[in-house]
């Protein structure tokens, strides 16, 4: 018997309010709330985009490189659902493949990685809307996600946001997104790096760094800045990772 999204929801979110309370990274907390957005709702993938306070629109986390991908184009095209959901404070649900008209540079080059349909919505910060979780498919179609589930989870996108608070809240936000971006930054430089070593895709790289990071009680982002800092050598971790075990000479967290 199959579990809905609803009673899969106390899980999540107590999954998710874990890791904040914990002190996970907030980079790595937003991409594994990307990831259960995907489980939740029934979508291809999922990203969280948000308006800088110092000018554009910056990605803060996607659940594979799809969405990182979909994010990237609504930043470079200065068009797409964040923008408009930032503008109205609504969300919104797009089929792509009649989208021209509306955001021309975004629509075609979504489609061109197979995404046909678009359902944003809104992240607020101090009541303000300051960014969008995009949720994705490849063709229009399906049930629309529960506007209760995505509230709660963007309520948790502000949550993570929040934290640290400097007295004013555009600073806030600019200082959030800045540390968001280094988090990520280092962590696809190790995953090009490890991808590199084990001849495999992005994607195995996470896993392998993920595996190093919860065999030794440290955050994706702590596993990085280990293989950054020279702490942990990359061909380690996947000769590691390959084995599935646990002792590969570094000492446990």
């Amino acid at each position: 018997m199959s579990i809905s999204a609803e009673q899969r929801l106390p899980d999540v979110l107590a999954e998710l309010i874990d890791a904040i309370v914990d002190g996970e990274h907030v980079a790595q907390v937003l991409e594994l709330l990307t990831r259960r957005s995907v489980e939740l709702f029934e979508v291809a993938s999922a990203g969280i985009i948000v308006a800088d306070p110092r000018g554009g629109y910056r990605v803060l986390a996607a659940s594979d490189e799809r969405a990182d991908l979909a994010e990237l184009f609504q930043s470079f095209e200065l068009e797409g659902p964040a923008f408009d959901v930032v503008a109205s404070g609504n969300g919104l649900t797009v089929d792509l493949t009649s989208a021209d008209g509306r955001w021309p540079g975004f629509a075609r080059a979504a489609r061109g990685i197979g995404i046909g349909w678009v359902h944003a919505l809104p992240i607020r910060l101090d009541a303000v809307v300051v960014g969008a979780l995009n949720l994705f498919r490849p063709y229009a179609g399906g049930d629309l996600p529960d506007p209760v589930l995505g509230q709660a989870l963007c309520g948790l996108v502000s949550v993570a946001l929040a934290q640290e608070r400097p007295v004013r809240r555009s600073e806030r936000l600019a200082e959030r997104i800045q540390q968001i971006l280094n988090e990520r930054g280092r962590v696809e430089q190790v995953k090009g790096i490890v991808a590199a070593h084990m001849a495999g895709s992005p994607a195995d790289a996470y896993a392998v760094l993920e595996f190093h990071a919860r065999a030794h009680g440290v955050t994706v982002v702590a596993a990085a800045n280990d293989v950054i800092e020279g702490k942990v050598a990359p061909v380690t971790l996947v000769s590691t990772w390959r084995r599935g075990d646990t002792t590969d000479g570094t000492p446990l967290a």
